[in-house]
């Protein structure tokens, strides 16, 4: 009887172990892509504006710059990612832009969808780019961050150039 114990016992702490490292394993695929294009980046540009599917997001207003290393470091490490269920892949540019950057080169291009997820070429799958949904961490982060820049609507982003100023309409 006590040998069948310590086998349950040990299936049991085998399982467990499993499920760790599956779940680890299931983290890092989400986030190791994404995470490796942007490691090296010294310079974060938000932009009023999406992605590039609709038109020269090098023409669109940038909103902010970050330089800081600190900041540049504690921004990737909160940028995490779930499986899907998908948040969806629709055909507006999302926004704003957020794109990093490795001395004067782009390295890589990206934009906020709905407040939900990150439009990036990495995350393709049939329209040369993808969503891949964030974690609930990650968006209730960014959604602060972006406010510490004065960009404090980041659920339903409109670019500016788009808004009716009072007065305008």
């Amino acid at each position: 009887m006590k040998k069948k114990l310590k086998k349950i016992g040990i299936g049991c702490l085998g399982v467990c172990i499993l499920g760790v490292v599956t779940c680890g394993t299931v983290e890092v695929k989400l986030n190791y892509p994404f995470a490796k294009s942007i490691a090296f980046a010294d310079r974060i540009v938000v932009r009023d504006g999406g992605f590039d599917c609709c038109g020269n997001v090098d023409e669109q207003d940038v909103l902010f710059v970050v330089t800081d290393k600190d900041e540049i470091e504690t921004v990737r490490n909160n940028i995490r990612f779930v499986k899907r269920p998908s948040v969806g892949t629709c055909k507006c540019c999302g926004g704003p832009g957020m794109d990093w950057y490795k001395g004067d080169e782009r390295i890589a291009l990206t934009a906020f969808q709905h407040g939900k997820a990150i439009r990036w070429r990495g995350f393709s799958r049939h329209f040369g780019y993808g969503d891949r949904p964030l974690t609930g961490k990650s968006k209730a982060w960014l959604k602060e961050w972006f406010k510490s820049h004065d960009l404090a609507d980041f659920d339903h982003y409109t670019p500016r150039k788009f808004l009716i100023e009072p007065g305008d309409e």
